[in-house]
């Protein structure tokens, strides 16, 4: 991961307040901390992971997962694969290699980050923002329903 342990770890993150799903080219899996959109989820053997610095995360879950694509002035629900839950993590990440490896393609140009599916259909464009691409949501709050368009993606992985 490019990311450095104080932006990942949740206690000390400026993201640590937003809902906020980072697309990154240099993760090997989707990772979140964010229990309450998991559809399904399954305790795994603790499982550590080391960011880019060497600091340790610890996934306890894995399951799938719903992300909001932005794209434009409306957005796509998309479900995400083998997600890992941790809860120490600041924000969503969401593995653009995993999205390649099921056959999904991003475009990184004009400030942007374009996700295609495998028919060229674009499911949305994520803003470059802060040197990240990220789709950042209201303050954390209680859950609230999400009236957006529901695209279920059963083999993103």
């Amino acid at each position: 991961m490019p990311f450095t342990g104080a932006t990942l770890a949740c206690n000390t993150s400026p993201l640590s307040n937003l809902e906020v799903d980072v697309y990154d080219s240099g993760t090997s899996s989707h990772m979140s901390p964010n229990r309450a959109c998991f559809i399904s989820m399954k305790e795994i053997p603790p499982k550590p992971i080391k960011a880019a610095d060497q600091t340790l995360f610890t996934a306890t879950a894995i399951g799938d997962l719903h992300v909001s694509i932005p794209n434009g002035k409306t957005s796509r629900d998309i479900t995400l694969k083998q997600v890992l839950y941790c809860l120490d993590l600041a924000f969503t990440l969401v593995s653009l290699t995993r999205c390649d490896l099921a056959g999904y393609s991003a475009l990184l140009k004009g400030h942007k980050c374009t996700i295609s599916d495998p028919h060229r259909t674009i499911l949305g464009q994520i803003p470059l923002s802060g040197g990240l691409y990220k789709h950042e949501y209201a303050l954390k709050a209680t859950e609230t329903a999400n009236a957006t368009q529901v695209l279920s993606i059963n083999d993103l992985h």
